[in-house]
């Protein structure tokens, strides 16, 4: 979970000011379908992560072992 945590704060306060923003804006004005296409994706993968975080954190407080 602190690892989830820790790129999403990544990403929003360290990638995105110092060189994301830049980058995906200057990419926007080329190809702003794909550039649109790959920031979904990226926001897709995170939340399948959160995701995945949420529930082996819920099954863990009750006692299930996935991995043993």
């Amino acid at each position: 979970m602190v690892a989830v945590w820790l790129l999403f704060t990544l990403m929003q306060f360290v990638a995105e000011p110092l060189f994301l923003d830049r980058w995906l804006r200057a990419r926007a004005k080329v190809r702003p379908e794909t550039t649109f296409g790959l920031i979904e994706r990226l926001h897709w993968i995170l939340l399948a992560l959160s995701l995945i975080t949420l529930i082996g954190a819920a099954l863990g407080s009750h006692g299930v072992l996935i991995i043993g």
